[in-house]
């Protein structure tokens, strides 16, 4: 493994999806997010109001008939730093590791995470529209049968994504994903519930972060009413509780309208304020606008949350295929719960998927 290191750099606003379905003719081209930024890639952009992903085959991927793993949302990276219009990766180096070589270059409390409470699982993937270097997978990756470089936010060794240094095409990884069950290791909301709050300084310094006027009169209000909304017999100040009661509220077309196109009302109403601030006092727009939204609202509550963007699961067949279009591409949300890790939640009204786990004992 050898290792480059780049200080400094920030995304620069670029194109403002995870990828930007563009029509040639009969065929639908498919553009990552990612800026080169001398000979270094960095991630971000800002949001536009528009979110148009096209219908075309993004990925295809197999797994082994008999894994019999969940339906999982393919993560391509995260994001860590919001700028009040958009995410960023932030300052960012890179480890170059060659092919099958175990990915352990992220900080312990990331996403080299104990073998404990998770289950292995081999994809192989086929990439059609989306071509680009970025490696996709589920939670977290361990081996990858090529050469990549792993892209970590620094300071801290945080990961933020895994991309191939090497043309693409059909490529094998292996993965961990965690078990759902109430079984010693498994996870549960009562496991993530009873998560001790022992965040470390590093953590608290990247992941509540917040730039000035991240929030305003409006999502202040709506974070004191989604306090107010937790459950009686649930606790507003735990992470869980919050983090649950948020993604719940967000999603309830009573609160908030799932909308593709926010570019008028944003227009009329937003003028120079957050993206958070503009979804809470619009109430409608699409998965960046919940997931910043929620994101955010975290932070402010000094919870420790982060921004991932992928694909939700596709069509899986008996055999194990998986069919992925370029329809699926999304943004959720990542909360961090130590001894456990990063968890996902998904505030999107529209098309968003909230991962469910069994109640627990312990």
């Amino acid at each position: 493994m050898t290792e480059g290191v780049q200080r400094g750099n920030r995304a620069a606003y670029g194109s403002v999806l995870l990828m930007l379905a563009v029509a040639v003719g009969m065929t639908v081209l498919l553009a990552a997010t990612a800026n080169e930024l001398t000979g270094s890639r960095s991630l971000g952009g800002t949001t536009t109001g528009l979110w148009a992903p096209g219908d075309a085959i993004a990925f295809r991927a197999r797994l082994h008939p008999s894994s019999g793993a969940r339906a999982f949302k393919w993560r391509a990276g995260v994001y860590s730093a919001y700028t009040g219009a958009g995410w960023e990766s932030g300052d960012v180096r890179r480890a170059a590791l060659s092919p099958n070589e175990r990915i352990e270059v992220f900080g312990e409390q990331d996403d080299a995470a104990a073998s404990v409470g998770r289950v292995p699982l081999e994809i192989e993937i086929t990439p059609e529209t989306f071509s680009t270097s970025t490696i996709l997978g589920p939670d977290v990756i361990e081996r990858v049968d090529r050469a990549v470089e792993a892209v970590i936010a620094t300071p801290g060794d945080w990961y933020a994504s895994i991309e191939a240094t090497e043309a693409m095409g059909r490529y094998t990884l292996s993965a961990l994903v965690p078990a759902e069950s109430d079984m010693p290791g498994g996870l549960t909301e009562a496991r993530l519930r009873g998560a001790p709050r022992g965040y470390s300084r590093e953590l608290l310094a990247r992941f509540t972060a917040l730039p000035e006027r991240a929030m305003g009169p409006v999502s202040e209000q709506l974070l004191r009413d989604i306090r107010a909304a937790v459950p009686s017999g649930q606790d507003p100040t735990n992470p869980y509780d919050l983090a649950r009661t948020m993604e719940t509220y967000i999603r309830d077309p009573a609160h908030f309208a799932y909308a593709v196109d926010v570019r008028e009302a944003a227009a009329k109403q937003c003028n120079g304020v957050s993206t958070v601030e503009c979804f809470a006092t619009i109430r409608q727009g699409y998965c960046e606008y919940s997931a910043s939204t929620m994101a955010v609202l975290l932070r402010a509550s000094g919870i420790p949350a982060r921004v991932a963007y992928g694909f939700l699961p596709g069509a899986r067949d008996r055999l194990g295929n998986e069919v992925v279009t370029v329809a699926r591409a999304h943004w959720w949300v990542e909360v961090f719960f130590p001894g456990v890790g990063w968890f996902e939640f998904d505030p999107d009204g529209g098309i968003g998927e909230p991962r469910l786990l069994p109640s627990g004992s312990t």
